[in-house]
């Protein structure tokens, strides 16, 4: 007999990293029996994820759509900005020093989206909040495509997680809020590129 809960959680968990590797844009639709196909599951637990995630934000829906990648607008963005910039800020106030931080470059090399979500995760674990981690692993998903796209629009990004890096392993609230506070401000002063270079990135293979 199939154990219908293991199921559904591992198929949230691949429909949620598919979600998170940019091979969608938004306004792309979402085949639940083609997904169901390819994690070898019935309808009904992919359906299941699917509505986790719109809960989550990451998978819209309405009458007669279906499911899709929810589209996004410059105002959107800028939300999404200020509610990170907001959950990193709180967890900054509970921040204290746990066990040595190393260097994160070394770990996840050129791949700066992964690295960014790595640097931000560990703040927000490191307030000893397990709703703070929680909403940043969302936070981290919401943010994967958008972070792609960011590196079309904005420079010295690298040299940017290089500084919250170091000030995260040298336990710097202070110096991690004033960097928290421009990299979110640089971002929204560029939303308007971002969109656009969001709606014009097309050339990945839709994969569902």
């Amino acid at each position: 007999m199939m154990n219908t809960g293991a199921t559904s959680e591992r198929v949230y968990e691949a429909l949620r990293l598919r979600l998170t590797q940019s091979a969608l844009r938004p306004g792309d639709r979402i085949d639940p029996a083609q997904l169901a196909e390819e994690f070898g599951s019935s309808v009904t637990p992919v359906r299941d994820a699917l509505h986790i995630l719109i809960g989550q934000g990451l998978v819209g829906t309405g009458v007669g759509e279906g499911f899709y990648i929810p589209h996004i607008d410059e105002p959107g963005l800028h939300d999404l900005y200020d509610w990170n910039a907001d959950l990193l800020t709180a967890a900054l106030r509970r921040f204290a020093p746990r066990d040595p931080v190393e260097p994160f470059q070394s770990e996840y090399g050129d791949d700066l989206v992964v690295l960014t979500a790595a640097l931000f995760s560990k703040i927000a674990q490191r307030s000893g909040s397990r709703e703070h981690a929680l909403a940043m692993r969302w936070a981290n998903a919401r943010f994967a495509l958008v972070r792609h796209i960011e590196q079309e629009v904005l420079i010295d990004i690298p040299e940017e997680l290089a500084r919250l890096s170091d000030a995260l392993r040298e336990y710097d609230r202070r110096g991690l809020g004033r960097i928290i506070k421009e990299y979110h401000s640089r971002r929204k002063r560029v939303a308007g590129q971002t969109i656009r270079a969001l709606y014009r990135s097309r050339d990945t293979i839709p994969i569902m």
